[in-house]
């Protein structure tokens, strides 16, 4: 049996912009229809060329309700110094056979786009992160504009008392004051430079009664970014940024060796996640 591992999931909110294409003043319909004209073949891999990057969209369920499907990224430069191994011979494989220009290396994740809440979530994978940007590149490309921005809360108050428990605080001064509260501090203030940015990270070990107050009550104006993490009431760990509204979740997800094995778990999980922010 796999066991749950922990992945961040990202939220964007997701908008069909209107065109001479779309009249439906409903939201929602208008979102299904903008992808039904993207996707418009149904449940197969739509390739798209941009800036000599080859990415993928493999569509796996699609209805009036939602989109999931597989997002990929060819590798462009294969790290040479690696390879396949077997254990019980010690022989070894290059990871792409020479010879066979048909295989390639892909970086992939699994993306859904729920258009009743006009929420997408997206597993994070570092080497498939850009997402966001290439879906919107590529509905441009079909004619279509549509719009995937990180998901936000505006009411800092409410986001902050989502947290059962903070664990870390990081904040980034303005470049306008870094300078000058780089020098307050004694150890470095000495040092033969100057700073343009200063970001500085607590790691809380204990955190009092008032602590989420006094983030509230804090002025933000001497900062670009200032970031609370630590744990919702149902366990997850959560990062939410108090300057730029930006709301991020850690999920436990059933990914092993062969995720395409539990699609629909991991359907469900995304589903489950955005029912969640939304009810947060």
């Amino acid at each position: 049996m796999q066991k749950p591992i922990e992945k961040n999931v990202y939220f964007y909110k997701t908008v069909a912009d209107p065109t001479f294409k779309l009249f439906e003043d409903n939201e929602q319909i208008r979102l299904y229809k903008i992808f039904s004209t993207v996707f418009y073949k149904g449940c197969i891999t739509y390739v798209y060329n941009e800036e000599n990057s080859t990415h993928r969209f493999e569509i796996i369920s699609f209805d009036d309700s939602h989109i999931f499907g597989i997002y990929s990224k060819e590798e462009q430069s294969p790290n040479p110094l690696m390879q396949f191994r077997i254990r019980t011979t010690n022989e070894t494989e290059s990871i792409i056979p020479e010879g066979d220009p048909d295989k390639v290396l892909e970086y992939y994740t699994f993306f859904l786009v729920n258009f009743e809440k006009g929420l997408a979530a997206t597993i994070y994978n570092k080497q498939a992160s850009s997402i966001d940007k290439i879906l919107q590149s590529y509905f441009f490309a079909s004619n279509c504009n549509m719009s995937m921005i990180p998901y936000c809360m505006d009411n800092v108050k409410e986001a902050i008392k989502s947290f059962k428990r903070v664990s870390d605080i990081s904040y980034t001064y303005n470049s306008n004051i870094a300078s000058h509260e780089f020098k307050t501090m004694s150890e470095l203030r000495n040092f033969d430079m100057e700073v343009e940015s200063l970001k500085i990270k607590l790691k809380i070990s204990r955190a009092g009664s008032r602590l989420l107050e006094d983030i509230i009550k804090h002025p933000s104006n001497k900062f670009t970014s200032f970031k609370i993490k630590g744990f919702s009431d149902d366990a997850a760990q959560q990062c939410f940024d108090t300057i730029k509204k930006s709301f991020m979740r850690t999920t436990k997800i059933i990914i092993g060796d062969e995720p395409k094995n539990n699609l629909q778990a991991i359907k469900n999980t995304l589903l489950l996640e955005i029912s969640r922010i939304v009810n947060n």
